[in-house]
């Protein structure tokens, strides 16, 4: 029998490992319902009382993943808030077609997706607009049961009431009492587990990284102050310039939390990243401190004079251009180690600057750099990472795997190609991968940064490949 009796230490103590484990905050006038809502998934998990469940929490995700489930309202329906999606299409999606090449990919994350009706009610509206070829649409979410549910694409009849019900319809097949997804919609959605709040992003790995349009709608309500101004950031820096985010009326505003254009429409405060300085797309490109640990700490002058004669030795030129990088001033890392094609170390930057100014080129610059340097694993990932941006995926594996042939220990390799054959519906392949970069990342210490990420750390990589690993084993138990 369950003991419901909770005392102020308890519950002290266990919304200190919410907060910790999934970000999420607990004002002091919840504590009747989050007490209420910690009961009913107590008696589910068959705790005896409360310091057994949260052992249980601390240890296993699926009881953590069923009372994120409980304190949070996940429940949505398809085209909920249409007056929203109506202005996406009248106004950001013809923004966003203005911008784009027209052969350019249109990358959009539904950012806390719940259930997934609205990452496939996006899908459905990029049809309505004849650009569903075009774009590509990714849900993430903290609730393992949710994402099982995403990738079913199979819903009852209650996620289609209201108006989009009737909107949605055509994109439905019944099977039973329920109504699942068509597959020419299912194929341009992909789920993955991401926790707002705590993981690292923007990242190319993980598909959150010079996006033209993201929506966080109903999320940041369950933040801190604090944590919605690291999201906020961590959002603004995970869109392209000129990129947009949309919020639901409800959410707390965030224009002062990162340097957003502030528009006020008639359907809410939407936001838009004016032009900046891009730093999503190198956010998983190799980062400079792989190398730069063995330059010199003192490089002295200018490696440039005014005129822009280089005038440093090899070193110096490395670390200025490094610290460009790092500054944003592309254009002058780009002309620092132009002059040092021999150095495979020179082309990481040079290709990191380029994919900041234009993809394209970068690619380029990439591929002449490994034919340069065909036995750098390095550069053969960046070029892989760079032809999965373009949206040139077989070519990017190939890349992916001569990278993996030349470093078997390279734990993003790993990751990265266990996310492509995901994507791909390869599950028995993504599995391996993922599995493969597990077990490297677990050999190192929790807290090492994973070669060739931007400052990603191993024990946080462990746990966001279980949460992916757990996603696949369950799909796979249902087919």
């Amino acid at each position: 029998m369950t003991d419901l009796s909770m005392n102020d230490a308890d519950y002290v103590a266990l919304r200190y490992l919410l907060e910790m484990r999934t970000g999420l905050a607990f004002r002091s006038d919840q504590r009747q319902s989050t007490e209420t809502g910690i009961f009913a998934a107590m008696k589910r998990a068959n705790a005896p009382n409360v310091a057994t469940y949260r052992e249980l929490l601390a240890s296993d995700p699926v009881v953590l993943d069923d009372l994120i489930v409980e304190l949070t309202v996940g429940e949505t329906y398809f085209f909920r808030h249409p007056k929203q999606l109506d202005y996406i299409a009248e106004h950001i999606v013809p923004d966003i077609c203005r911008r784009r090449d027209h052969d350019r990919t249109i990358h959009v994350w539904s950012a806390g997706c719940a259930s997934g009706e609205e990452p496939y009610s996006l899908a459905m509206l990029f049809d309505e607009l004849q650009l569903l070829h075009r774009v590509s649409i990714l849900g993430t979410d903290i609730s393992r049961s949710a994402l099982r549910r995403c990738q079913s694409g199979l819903y009852r009849k209650w996620s289609m009431r209201d108006e989009g019900g009737a909107r949605s319809a055509a994109y439905l097949s019944q099977e039973g009492n329920e109504f699942r997804v068509i597959d020419r919609i299912r194929n341009h959605v992909r789920f993955e587990y991401l926790n707002l709040a705590l993981d690292q992003y923007p990242s190319l790995t993980t598909g959150t990284a010079d996006l033209d349009l993201i929506l966080c709608r109903n999320v940041l309500i369950y933040f801190s102050p604090e944590t919605v101004r690291g999201v906020a950031r961590q959002l603004y820096d995970s869109l392209a310039d000129g990129g947009w985010l949309v919020l639901a009326v409800g959410d707390p505003m965030i224009d002062h939390f990162a340097p957003f254009e502030t528009i006020v429409t008639e359907v809410g405060v939407v936001y838009r990243k004016g032009p900046q300085p891009k730093n999503a797309i190198a956010a998983d490109l190799v980062t400079s401190d792989a190398f730069a640990r063995d330059l010199p700490s003192d490089t002295g002058g200018s490696a440039l004079s005014p005129r822009g004669r280089v005038q440093s030795d090899v070193p110096q030129l490395i670390d200025q251009a490094t610290q460009a990088l790092s500054d944003g001033d592309y254009d002058l890392a780009i002309r620092l180690t132009e002059p040092l094609l021999a150095m495979p170390e020179a082309d990481r930057i040079r290709v990191q600057a380029y994919a900041n100014v234009d993809v394209i080129a970068a690619e380029k610059t990439c591929r002449e750099a490994t034919l340069r340097h065909q036995t750098d694993a390095a550069l053969q990932y960046l070029h892989g990472v760079l032809l999965l941006e373009m949206d040139r995926t077989d070519e990017s594996i190939s890349a992916i795997r001569r990278a993996l042939f030349l470093d078997r220990r390279l734990v993003v390799g790993h990751f990265t190609l266990g996310s492509v054959l995901r994507r791909l519906g390869n599950v028995s392949a993504a599995q391996r991968s993922f599995r493969n970069a597990r077990n490297l990342a677990a050999e190192l210490p929790e807290d090492a940064v994973v070669p060739l990420t931007s400052n990603e750390r191993a024990g946080d990589l462990v746990r966001v490949i279980d949460a992916q690993l757990t996603v696949l084993n369950d799909w796979q138990a249902l087919q």
